[in-house]
């Protein structure tokens, strides 16, 4: 029995259809891209892969999960509060700053870099994955703490957001991975 493939399907190319690269057709359905075409009698069908780049609750879902997954030993861990403790306003800004850095290149390589056309759609759902991620990793990170009480958001936001910030690079850049594994 042959393999089916998870992403791909054969599909003939409709005048519906628009392509917009080389290898990139938009049709009303979505973006995909194509793998392979031939000519079968005088029709030219070629196989596609679906690109997604629209948010789904799925997504969310596996930006929550991966975020706890990979921030959870970081939750638990006492230098990782002293660290949140002793940092200063600075450096937690400039971590902060990192952590998006970070998570946008890691979206864009993985996601968005080989799908350059008019670069218009690309940047607008790139920067919109870049703030959902990372704001949900953060929101997972904070709420964990707070249940573990080791944010103080009563008598030190401060430190809370220090020692949220610090969790969250990791948290944000498991949401990422899994997201990308289980497209």
């Amino acid at each position: 029995m042959a393999r089916k493939r998870k992403l791909k399907h054969v599909q003939a190319i409709v005048p519906e259809g628009v392509r917009v690269e080389d290898n990139i057709l938009k049709t009303p359905k979505g973006l995909y891209r194509i793998r392979t075409q031939m000519l079968k009698g005088n029709k030219l069908v070629a196989t596609l892969q679906p690109l997604h780049f629209k948010f789904e609750l799925r997504d969310l879902a596996q930006i929550f999960i991966g975020s706890i997954v990979l921030s959870s030993p970081f939750l638990v861990t006492a230098e990782v509060w002293e660290i949140g403790t002793e940092m200063s306003t600075i450096s937690s800004i400039l971590y902060l700053m990192f952590s998006l850095f970070a998570l946008s290149i890691l979206l864009y390589f993985w996601r968005y870099q080989k799908v350059t056309f008019h670069g218009h759609i690309v940047k607008r759902e790139l920067i919109r994955r870049l703030v959902v991620t990372y704001l949900l990793a953060f929101a997972t990170v904070a709420v964990i703490l707070t249940l573990l009480d080791k944010a103080p958001w009563g008598t030190d936001a401060q430190i809370a957001l220090k020692r949220v910030i610090i969790v969250a690079l990791p948290g944000c850049l498991g949401g990422a991975a899994i997201d990308f594994i289980f497209k």
